[in-house]
């Protein structure tokens, strides 16, 4: 809620998981909230520019939590699986003979 300057005045602000696009409850302590800045050329940090991720606990004790960030960064371009494609098949090895002794 807003008071008359425009300014929050609400003690919780309830955060949505990006996974499941569910409420997070406040006694979820296993939820969490990855921001990610922007940076420059420099490696410097752009104030105001970061992408928020939020996953909830439920999503993580599910063991979903690395697939659901890996989804959402790729939908965000921040992650690309292009390098996974060029992985080429392993070979057989080759026969190994042993001495016996």
């Amino acid at each position: 809620m807003e008071n008359e300057k425009k300014v929050l005045v609400d003690l919780y602000i309830p955060r949505k998981c990006m996974a499941t696009n569910k409420i997070i409850s406040c006694d979820d302590h296993g939820a969490i909230q990855l921001a990610i800045p922007k940076v420059d050329a420099n490696g410097v940090a752009i104030k105001g520019g970061e992408d928020v991720f939020v996953v909830s606990g439920f999503v993580r004790c599910k063991g979903f939590g690395d697939a659901a960030l890996n989804k959402l960064m790729h939908k965000k371009d921040l992650i690309s699986f292009l390098s996974l494609i060029h992985i080429s098949a392993p070979t057989r090895p080759e026969r190994i003979s042993y001495a016996v002794f």
